[in-house]
């Protein structure tokens, strides 16, 4: 859980977990090591959340 604030507004997040596969391709980059990953698509259904800005209270549908 992350406290975090800005322009006064306190606030907490949680940050989610997202599962990744290898690729199997490598590279380098100014003599580092690279491997490439990709995220695993996960089934989320679509689902509301309550949202607010500048005082004004609203509902995002977020999802695939």
């Amino acid at each position: 859980m992350m406290k975090l604030v800005y322009r006064g507004a306190s606030y907490e997040q949680t940050p989610s977990h997202i599962e990744v596969e290898d690729l199997g391709l490598m590279g380098n980059y100014r003599g580092h090591e690279l491997h490439f990953h990709q995220a695993k698509r996960q089934g989320v259904g679509l689902h509301d959340i309550q949202l607010h800005y500048r005082g004004a209270a609203y509902t995002a549908h977020v999802g695939n």
